[in-house]
């Protein structure tokens, strides 16, 4: 739900973000190389929140070891690739960017097909690809007000990390 919710920052930092930087006070080429790195800053968050509820899910009905493996593996692999371009081919701010949009879409087409093949998440099928939880309306506004203040801190935060 959260990932739906950071739909707002995202479109925020893709069209704003220069405007708002500007208003800020930076100057001009920090407003630009701000708003630059904002837009990959936002795909890769799209990723990453795809990422973040299969893990979940997987969390939620009981595979949270498997979870927890492949985040690891995938933090760390992530952080590895990060640093060798960093030391090894002094890759620009928009290069690293690059680089962790395309190692999140590879654990994307890495983790997807496992856990399909694996079939954990088979017997949920039903619940996840329709509209009929949404039926159960007591249910439905019960988590709307339950996730809507961490939304909104989710929102805050990530926008003040686009800032940033």
């Amino acid at each position: 739900f959260s990932g739906v919710a950071s739909l707002p920052a995202i479109l925020f930092s893709l069209f704003w973000m220069e405007d708002l930087l500007q208003w800020l006070g930076f100057s001009d080429y920090i407003a630009a190389t701000g708003h630059d790195y904002a837009k990959l800053a936002s795909c890769l968050a799209l990723f990453d929140n795809v990422n973040g509820i299969w893990w979940s899910l997987l969390d939620l009905t009981g595979h949270e070891y498997f979870s927890a493996g492949f985040d690891f593996v995938e933090s760390a692999s992530g952080l590895t690739l990060t640093a060798v371009g960093i030391m090894h081919y002094d890759f620009s701010l928009w290069e690293l960017g690059l680089l962790n949009i395309a190692h999140s879409v590879a654990w994307i087409i890495i983790s997807l097909p496992v856990i399909a093949c694996v079939g954990w998440l088979k017997p949920y099928y039903a619940g996840i690809f329709s509209m009929t939880s949404l039926a159960n309306s007591k249910a439905t506004n019960d988590i709307i007000k339950t996730a809507f203040p961490l939304i909104l801190v989710s929102i805050s935060l990530d926008l003040e990390w686009r800032i940033i």
